[in-house]
């Protein structure tokens, strides 16, 4: 597994703590975000291609996004949780791509 894959979602289960007992008027969605982009992490983080050139900087991408997510404040968090279910679609096509190539 990516080092890098392990810790964005060691992180995000950080963030969702902090959403959960935050009092965000958006909680929900943003609750709903969090773990759709958790779960795309736990479906990619055993993939062979993401530590290749090609697919670390992709991973890299990810943590360093919910790294900066764990310094972000209330007021600015969900642009910071859209921005981390975006990248997490992003290397979710590439896997979803890879494996069209592969069968």
């Amino acid at each position: 597994m990516s080092q890098s894959m392990k810790e964005a979602k060691d992180s995000i289960d950080e963030i969702i703590k902090r959403v959960e007992i935050g009092d965000h008027p958006s909680k929900e969605d943003l609750l709903e975000k969090l773990q759709a982009a958790n779960k795309l992490i736990i479906q990619n983080q055993g993939k062979i291609w993401l530590m290749t050139r090609s697919g670390k900087p992709m991973a890299e991408k990810l943590q360093s996004t919910v790294s900066d997510a764990l310094k972000e404040n209330a007021s600015t968090i969900e642009t910071v949780i859209n921005k981390i279910l975006e990248v997490a679609k992003e290397i979710d096509e590439e896997s979803q791509s890879r494996n069209m190539v592969v069968t």
